[in-house]
């Protein structure tokens, strides 16, 4: 797979499905048993909680987007908002916005028009920033922080959003984010200096 996708972080994160057909013979009850396991060993990054409250508390709205690939279902059942609530963060954000769709992180509803949509290829980001524009937000008003600059700075830089990479857990390749952070905690410098 590595050889096919090019990194380990690539296939975990847009061919799980794979993962599981190939790891766990297509059983999906060991694969929901690794994913419930997985979930003990993940954590919040150092620093990312306080940088979320100094966000809300200037009153910028935080989102999560997320390649998320299998189905929604009720919040809570899906690997990164099993991952909210389990964190005990979940109050914090305001929607996951994922390929399979927008739910609002407060009642649960879902908006399906960006089912099929991807980071990767930046449809995904085409509907939010319309969603933005609906809202009066222009996408240079909006930031994307992520880690990996082929799904989160690229595409929403190419779509007119800034970006910030978070490079904090692994080593990457120089990146064209207008900012590059180690630690959660230099956030608050880097929104704080653009106001």
């Amino acid at each position: 797979m590595r050889e096919r996708y090019g990194s380990w972080a690539a296939i975990k994160e847009s061919h799980r499905a794979e993962i599981a057909s190939y790891v766990f013979d297509g059983l999906p009850e060991a694969a929901e048993t690794f994913s419930r396991i997985e979930q003990g060993y993940l954590k919040v990054a150092p620093g990312a909680l306080d940088a979320v409250k100094y966000l809300l508390s200037q009153g910028i709205e935080v989102s999560i987007c997320a390649e998320l690939k299998r189905t929604l279902g009720p919040v809570g059942t899906d690997m990164v908002s099993r991952f909210l609530k389990r964190q005990g963060v979940m109050e914090y954000f305001y929607e996951l916005i994922t390929p399979q769709g927008k739910i609002n992180l407060r009642d649960g509803s879902v908006d399906l028009k960006y089912k099929g949509s991807s980071k990767e290829n930046g449809t995904l980001y085409d509907i939010l920033v319309g969603d933005l524009k609906a809202r009066g937000i222009e996408p240079s008003e909006a930031v994307m922080v992520g880690d990996k600059e082929w799904s989160d700075i690229t595409p929403a830089q190419a779509r007119g959003l800034k970006a910030i990479q978070y490079a904090g857990f692994t080593f990457r390749a120089a990146s064209n984010a207008e900012h590059v952070i180690r630690h959660f905690s230099e956030l608050k410098n880097v929104i704080a200096g653009a106001k």
